[in-house]
């Protein structure tokens, strides 16, 4: 199973755009996990607003005829023009599916950091 998502992280005076995707797979019932980050873009942190687009649509049928998806990540500082940040197809497995959702975490000890959703967008037929 392949999965990818798009995070903000904060480093010091600058915020990150930073791509996390990878791999799993099951042995025996025993998950291994390949991970990796890659940082896609860099801004200081007076950017007010980042905007997110996951496009998913089919792109063809298998060999058993189950349709194949194809998933595609976006971030934009304008809301205007979108840089892609991954694309892959999404195939049947031991997951299967596309799950959207926003979370915060906070790295050390105490409490921190926040996350402030305005509206998610759903477009489909």
């Amino acid at each position: 199973m392949k999965y990818a998502a798009i995070c903000v992280k904060k480093n010091g005076d600058k915020s990150e755009i930073v791509l996390v995707k990878g791999e799993q797979k099951f042995i025996d019932e025993i998950a291994h996990t390949k991970e990796e980050n890659e940082k896609a873009a860099e801004k200081d942190n007076s950017i007010e607003k980042i905007y997110f687009r996951n496009i998913v649509m089919p792109c063809g049928k298998g060999k058993e005829n189950e349709t194949i998806w194809k998933s595609a990540l976006y971030y934009s500082f304008d809301g205007v023009e979108y840089n892609k940040v991954y694309e892959d197809n999404a195939t049947a497995g031991r997951w299967v599916g596309v799950k959207h959702g926003v979370f915060c975490s906070h790295i050390g000890a105490g409490e921190g950091g926040y996350v402030k959703v305005n509206y998610f967008k759903y477009l489909g037929d």
